[in-house]
């Protein structure tokens, strides 16, 4: 009897849980587009011609936080980050 009310109470807070998930909506290919052309970033290498490219994970005024490889900035040197806006 015991066992039976255990997985009981384990099956309804289960439920409960899968029942207040929001919904995932597909956003179409324009949005998708839309999204990766505000958060895409070109990197370049002061002094260079390397160029590189990241995403634009933060904005706070005038300091950005970017996802880019980790060999595009290895070395130290200042870069410059280009944005669509």
């Amino acid at each position: 009897m015991y066992r039976s009310s255990l997985f009981l109470t384990a099956a309804l807070v289960g439920t409960t849980i899968a029942l207040v998930q929001p919904m995932a909506a597909a956003k179409s290919a324009v949005e998708v587009g839309r999204v990766a052309k505000a958060i895409t970033v070109e990197t370049k290498e002061v002094g260079t011609t390397r160029i590189g490219t990241g995403i634009l994970l933060q904005r706070q005024e005038n300091t950005y936080t970017v996802l880019t490889a980790g060999h595009a900035m290895n070395d130290g040197r200042a870069f410059t980050i280009k944005t669509s806006f």
